[in-house]
C-alpha cells in the first residue's frame, strides 16, 4: 500500500461494460462528499499521435514531458514496458484522499466489477474484487450494487477503507 495509506481502488471489467461511466458518477460522488480524488486510466492504446510537439520532444530524448494549456498540464514519463500500478502510485501522487483507477485487472489492489453479461464474471477468479456493479441480480456472494447505487457505493467504500484509517 502507497506510504500515506491512500485508497486504491481499481474499476474492472470487460470491454464495453460501463467501467468509465461508472467511475465518473462515482467520482463525482466523492468529490461531492469532499474527497480530494485522482485517477489513472489504463489504456491499450497510443495515448498520443506521432508528429505531434509532444512526441518529438520525447523523441529527442526529453524525459518527462509536460503539455500544458490553460488551466491543464499532461504530463508524459517513461515507465517501462507496463508501469506496475505500485510505481505509478508512488511518484505522482501524495496530495489526495482516494485513487480510482480503471482497468490494471492483474494489480494486487482492491477491485470493484463493473459486470458485463457477454463475459465471464471476473470475481470468480479475483479475489480482490470486494463489490459488483450490476445491472441484473447475479447471485455473488460480494456486495452488489445497481448502476444507479452510486452514493450507496460511495458510502461503501468510505466505510470499508476510511473507518480503519
Amino acid at each position: 500500500m502507497h506510504k500515506k495509506n491512500i485508497p486504491i481502488i481499481a474499476i474492472v471489467g470487460w470491454s464495453k461494460s460501463g467501467k468509465t461511466t461508472f467511475l465518473a458518477k462515482l467520482i463525482q460522488v466523492a468529490v461531492k462528499k469532499g474527497y480530494k480524488v485522482a485517477a489513472i486510466k489504463h489504456t491499450h492504446h497510443k495515448i498520443e499521435e506521432k508528429k505531434k510537439d509532444t512526441s518529438r520532444l520525447r523523441e529527442a530524448g526529453a524525459d518527462p514531458v509536460l503539455l500544458v494549456s490553460k488551466g491543464l498540464i499532461v504530463m508524459t514519463k517513461k515507465m517501462g514496458e507496463d508501469a506496475p500500478l505500485e510505481n505509478i502510485v508512488e511518484k505522482f501522487f501524495d496530495s489526495v484522499d482516494i485513487i480510482f483507477v480503471e482497468g490494471f485487472k492483474s494489480s494486487k489492489f482492491p477491485k470493484i466489477e463493473v459486470f458485463s453479461e457477454k463475459e465471464g464474471p471476473l470475481y470468480e477468479k479475483d479475489k480482490t474484487i470486494f463489490a459488483l456493479i450490476s445491472s441484473k441480480a447475479v447471485g455473488a456472494e460480494i456486495p452488489t450494487f445497481s448502476p444507479e447505487e452510486v452514493e450507496k457505493v460511495m458510502d461503501f467504500i468510505v466505510h470499508k477503507f476510511f473507518s480503519v484509517l
